[in-house]
């Protein structure tokens, strides 16, 4: 995974899970009915889990910390425990609904290979699964170009839009993490 510096954010090269809808122009579909959409029955699901997970996930982490001062080996144990409740949520709500995919990635947008060819300036909604919890987030962009490789592949760059200071955290958190494993390989 080589990182690139270029514009003003960190890119780096990465295997994300993500999926993506094109919006039509003028057409009167409500952002939540995209949405739901994009994600399928499964993935509301798991988009709904995930967000209460997380919420409990912050009160176990202080949990957490004061009882790894004592004893850090069931501090350790209860982690794992917890990691593989998160992993059987995501098999079991996910299943084979996404796959994993290469992307170059910033806070500021993504290239990735895709089978159609996407107009400039077409508006997306994309969800991508960011590391290390597969935290679920659901982002406005806008293709910037998509050319020709071979026979129906595409490379398709997007712009994000309006990203919340919430899903800049996570995109900045899983960019850290892959550098640091691009690093340590």
């Amino acid at each position: 995974m080589p990182v690139n510096e270029r514009r003003q954010h960190f890119r780096i090269d990465d295997h994300i899970y993500f999926d993506y809808k094109i919006l039509q122009p003028g057409s009167l579909c409500s952002d939540k009915t995209i949405t739901e959409d994009l994600l399928g029955q499964s993935g509301q699901r798991y988009f709904e889990t995930s967000q209460y997970f997380q919420t409990i996930d912050y009160e176990l982490s202080e949990l957490t910390q004061n009882l790894a001062l004592k004893d850090p080996s069931l501090a350790h144990y209860l982690n794992l425990v917890n990691a593989k409740i998160d992993f059987l949520a995501r098999h079991l709500l996910l299943g084979d609904k996404i796959h994993l995919r290469k992307v170059n990635l910033s806070l500021g947008g993504m290239s990735f290979k895709c089978k159609e060819r996407i107009k400039e300036g077409t508006h997306l909604k994309i969800i991508i699964y960011t590391k290390p919890k597969m935290v679920p987030i659901i982002i406005d962009a806008m293709s910037v170009y998509s050319e020709y490789l071979k026979e129906n592949l595409y490379r398709t760059a997007v712009q994000f839009d309006n990203l919340t200071h919430e899903q800049e955290q996570l995109l900045s958190q899983h960019i850290t993490l892959a550098q640091v494993k691009c690093r340590a390989d």
